[in-house]
């Protein structure tokens, strides 16, 4: 009798099992899984990789930016990424020969350009972009139930702004006449990892490399100039609202 009431007994914990898994999985359909949408702050600093080589900039300090990020999900893992804040940094600048303009002549006088010396630079910018987002793994973790604020890879496209409101770099160039910087617009390919610490809580990490245009106006003409190609590495740290 014994026997009959515990094999009953294991055969009611068994069946239970499998069909609390058959339940979970039939309710987990991979079409319902999808990114979450969340607005918040964040605060982070972003370098390239590479400066460290450039013996005048070892010892700067890193640039710091805080803002705020609205992150909306427009597909079951895109999200598109809104944000606005300031960037202050401390560098050091080279000291440049200043270059002055003759009107009179429609000619220049002084070389410009770097000398010898060094002095620390400070800066202060505006940024503002919008960055579309692929979470290419989220539907596997969010499964596993390791997706809470959209953690896992990614790979995003950030499109930037940026705006000067001071730097000490505009006492050089305002001394080359009529030269007005109107920003700068940048676009970096990147791939980064998100981790949630807290249900509010996540840190980031991301590796990207971008081009850049330069946009200002000399004597009273637009003009602007593709930069360059530059790496950069990127660790973030945010407060969702939820």
């Amino acid at each position: 009798m014994k026997k009959i009431i515990l094999f009953t007994l294991l055969c009611t914990v068994t069946s239970q099992a499998f069909a609390q898994k058959e339940v979970f999985f039939n309710n987990t359909k991979p079409e319902d899984l999808k990114v979450e949408s969340f607005k918040g702050v964040e605060i982070q600093t972003a370098f390239n990789p590479f400066a460290i080589f450039n013996s005048h900039r070892f010892n700067n300090i890193l640039p710091l930016y805080l803002g705020f990020f609205s992150e909306q999900r427009i597909a079951p893992t895109w999200t598109l990424d809104y944000s606005i804040g300031l960037t202050g940094s401390r560098f050091k600048m080279s000291i440049y020969n200043p270059v002055f303009y003759d009107s009179i002549s429609s000619s220049y006088s002084g070389e410009y350009g770097p000398n010898q010396a060094y002095k620390n630079g400070y800066s202060l910018t505006l940024k503002a972009g919008i960055e579309p987002r692929w979470y290419w793994n989220y539907k596997k973790r969010a499964i596993n139930n390791h997706a809470k604020l959209n953690s896992g890879w990614f790979v995003s496209a950030p499109l930037m702004y940026e705006y000067s409101l001071y730097s000490s770099y505009d006492q050089y160039l305002n001394s080359i006449s009529n030269y007005r910087s109107l920003g700068y617009i940048s676009l970096k390919p990147t791939i980064g990892y998100r981790q949630a610490i807290t249900n509010n809580i996540f840190l980031e990490g991301s590796f990207g490399y971008g081009i850049g245009l330069s946009i200002y106006s000399f004597n009273d003409k637009f003009r602007c100039g593709i930069t360059n190609g530059f790496p950069e590495l990127k660790i973030k740290a945010a407060y969702t609202f939820k």
